[in-house]
């Protein structure tokens, strides 16, 4: 049982599900993870299929970036210049920034943690390089306008 009652969240998940937002957003996450499935098996000779199920860092192109730009392009289309469309642009900006230069310097760290120990061994590829970043965006502005 939800906090808030059943029905509101059975009322909340029905929106969701007739979201065209939701459903742009979540092919065009789809549609990344697709490339970097191809990519992976063009270049590497090998199929990963965790490219779907879990969370891969890094690699061509940002499936992050491409889902908050496609949202933001959608929210414009829809409003226009408002406030709304502000916030999803700083949403997505946050989202660039952190792909681009935290999580790279987190692999960075990481890097230097496996050369330090014996015992553990930690991702070093997490974050996007910036092409891999700008792909994504374009991907994502792409799908708005193909799809909303």
């Amino acid at each position: 049982a939800f906090p808030w009652g059943d029905v509101v969240m059975a009322n909340v998940l029905l929106e969701l599900l007739q979201s065209r937002f939701a459903w742009i957003c979540l092919f065009t996450w789809f549609i990344c993870q697709l490339i970097k499935f191809v990519l992976h098996a063009v270049t590497k000779k090998k199929y990963d299929y965790g490219y779907f199920y879990r969370i891969v860092g890094g690699e061509m192109p940002s499936s992050h970036a491409a889902v908050v730009a496609a949202f933001a392009t959608m929210v414009y289309l829809e409003q226009g210049m408002s406030l709304l469309f502000l916030t999803a642009s700083l949403l997505a900006i946050i989202v660039v920034y952190d792909a681009i230069a935290f999580r790279r310097q987190l692999g960075a760290h990481a890097k230097v943690l496996n050369m330090l120990s014996k015992r553990i061994k930690l991702q070093e590829r997490i974050g996007h390089e910036p092409e891999e970043v700008l792909a994504g965006v374009a991907i994502g502005i792409a799908m708005a306008l193909l799809l909303y």
